[in-house]
């Protein structure tokens, strides 16, 4: 084990004692590791603030407008919203059609939908890269068929974009969690 020697006195009793070094060294190390852990969760935990006043101005933007499309039992539930605003709600029932590849297709939801873009859907023109949002909420337990031809029916409304007039889908479709 590592000690110290402290020099020596004749005559007197041993001024040498042996510390134990090795447990010592270890305590340390622990302590180092334990500081620089703690060290990068202060700095985590630090607020970015500033001093500037007044400060910038910031306007609250409204929020954006949304098909959601609910899939139930025996229908669709078409709303639009903005926030959690309800701005227009319609029905469309559900009937499936089986297509010769063997795909599931929903024409009269595809059909309801374009009509629904028509008189609700925000980009429209020729030059907006942006496309209206449509939020599928669909039961975990549905078939994978289904709800492929359900998105489908949701890319079903297209517009004309950019300077060749290419046909693009109307809508983004983003999955809700139900």
């Amino acid at each position: 084990m590592a000690t110290i020697s402290t020099g020596g006195a004749q005559g007197r009793r041993s001024v040498n004692s042996e510390l134990p070094l090795v447990p010592f060294i270890d305590f340390l190390l622990c302590l180092v590791a334990f500081l620089l852990v703690t060290a990068v969760w202060s700095q985590m935990a630090r607020l970015e603030t500033t001093a500037k006043v007044p400060g910038q101005v910031t306007t609250p933007t409204e929020p954006v407008k949304q098909l959601h499309v609910r899939v139930k039992d025996s229908s669709f539930e078409l709303v639009w919203k903005r926030g959690d605003t309800v701005l227009v709600t319609s029905q469309v029932v559900r009937r499936a059609e089986k297509r010769a590849d063997g795909s599931v297709g929903y024409p009269e939801l595809a059909q309801r939908l374009s009509a629904e873009w028509q008189s609700n859907g925000e980009h429209k023109g020729a030059t907006d890269r942006q496309r209206d949002i449509a939020v599928l909420h669909s039961p975990n337990n549905m078939e994978f068929g289904d709800l492929a031809g359900i998105i489908d029916a949701i890319h079903a409304p297209s517009r004309s974009f950019g300077p060749q007039q290419e046909r693009v889908a109307a809508f983004s479709v983003a999955f809700a969690a139900d």
